[in-house]
């Protein structure tokens, strides 16, 4: 393969792409694979960050993307293997890839802007709780 198919709209854009070789298969069912377990494996780490509940909520939340992200990705693996051209066609994986970078994007802007807020609210909160009786 050369790279300058990759810079050819016919390539990305072709309904009848050759079809993936066992290797190739093999490849992407492991990263499949690894993309979920990196969900999983957020999902679980949100839970260790009770000190600090903002990231904890960013964790938790970034790891439903991924988690998104790799069973769409099976299901276009499974379009891709059964030779259904228009839904295993080559420009999915690139665009499901945006989709996911912009959903993780706002995640990330969403905790930058409100992370300062709830920090000072959760400082406020433990400053009041001091002088409560217990």
């Amino acid at each position: 393969m050369r790279i300058s198919n990759f810079l050819n709209l016919s390539y990305w854009f072709s309904l009848r792409p050759p079809f993936m070789s066992s290797q190739s298969l093999l490849m992407a069912q492991v990263a499949i694979l690894v993309i979920f377990s990196a969900g999983i494996a957020l999902k679980f780490y949100a839970r260790s960050l009770r000190k600090d509940p903002p990231r904890a909520r960013f964790v938790r939340r970034l790891g439903s993307p991924v988690i998104v992200f790799a069973v769409v990705l099976t299901i276009w693996l499974f379009m891709k293997y059964e030779t259904i051209y228009l839904l295993g066609a080559r420009f999915w994986p690139p665009m499901f890839t945006l989709i996911f970078g912009v959903w993780a994007w706002r995640l990330f802007d969403r905790f930058r802007r409100t992370a300062p807020q709830d920090n000072e609210a959760m400082r406020k909160a433990a400053e009041f709780r001091k002088y409560l009786p217990k």
